[in-house]
């Protein structure tokens, strides 16, 4: 099913590259920050794993920090870094670190609304404690769980533009794809916050 996402993507997304006719040279950075709004199951890894919902920034949670190339008036790419965890302090913690490329459809002038996906390449990591140290390190005990995957996320903004700062608020689900049996898919989630973006 993932796959199938990720060839229907690159199948719009082509297109509209390639069609885009006026070109100008213009750049923007930004970042968003968002908590989440589902919940991933992250007991069906291990009965030591608790599931992990909305909880503010004790919560799942991500930053991200992105490049785009504003290649005309409606659409751009680039790319984007994404670091998401929990509260380190939790019984059931988890991180993910993922880059890949983005490309958007942009409409708008003051107010504006932007969609587009992110595709790439993600390390997601859990840690499940049991409550116990090891009595000569005082290291933590308990569960662990990685992999590698793929990662898929469209996403909406909406926001206004002033000047060249443009804050917005988002919803971002994220998708992963990994090995066969690595249960990568467990750590799906749905995300929402805001963010900003600088024109150069």
């Amino acid at each position: 099913m993932k796959t199938f996402k990720l060839i229907i993507t690159a199948l719009l997304v082509l297109p509209i590259f390639l069609s885009a006719q006026e070109t100008k040279s213009k750049y923007s950075i930004g970042m968003k920050s968002t908590i989440i709004t589902s919940k991933m199951k992250l007991s069906e890894l291990d009965a030591q794993f608790s599931d992990l919902k909305s909880n503010g920034n004790k919560g799942p949670h991500f930053n991200t920090i992105y490049l785009m190339v504003e290649h005309n008036s409606y659409f751009r790419y680039g790319l984007e870094t994404l670091i998401a965890n929990s509260d380190i302090d939790g019984q059931t913690t988890y991180a993910i670190q993922a880059a890949g490329l983005v490309a958007e459809l942009y409409y708008g002038e003051t107010f504006f609304v932007n969609g587009g996906v992110q595709i790439g390449a993600a390390i997601i990591s859990a840690m499940a404690k049991d409550g116990k140290k090891a009595s000569d390190s005082e290291v933590q005990t308990g569960s662990h769980f990685k992999a590698g995957g793929v990662l898929f996320s469209p996403y909406v903004n909406v926001g206004y533009k002033i000047g060249k700062w443009s804050p917005y608020l988002t919803y971002k689900p994220i998708y992963f794809s990994g090995e066969k049996d690595s249960q990568a898919d467990l750590f799906d989630g749905s995300f929402f916050g805001a963010g900003f973006s600088y024109s150069l």
